[in-house]
């Protein structure tokens, strides 16, 4: 499982740049469990659309889980 350390490390690396900068409206949070503690393997994520455009005022709200190497929406 060495490989899902790596992914978790960077993973964590990521959130805590995207906490610091990331678009306005635009959400990636990772899993919340009942203990308190935080999945990094799934994720709740906003993007809304852009005001003026085709999707403007529309929000997408979806969840994804990392398996592995691979991302399953």
């Amino acid at each position: 499982m060495a490989s899902g350390g790596a992914a978790r490390g960077r993973l964590a690396e990521e959130r805590k740049a995207w906490r610091k900068s990331h678009p306005h409206g635009f959400v990636a949070k990772p899993e919340t469990l009942p203990d308190g503690s935080v999945n990094l393997m799934v994720w709740k994520c906003v993007i809304p659309g852009k005001e003026g455009a085709l999707f403007g005022g529309l929000v997408l709200r979806f969840s994804f889980n990392i398996v592995g190497l691979l991302c399953v929406l």
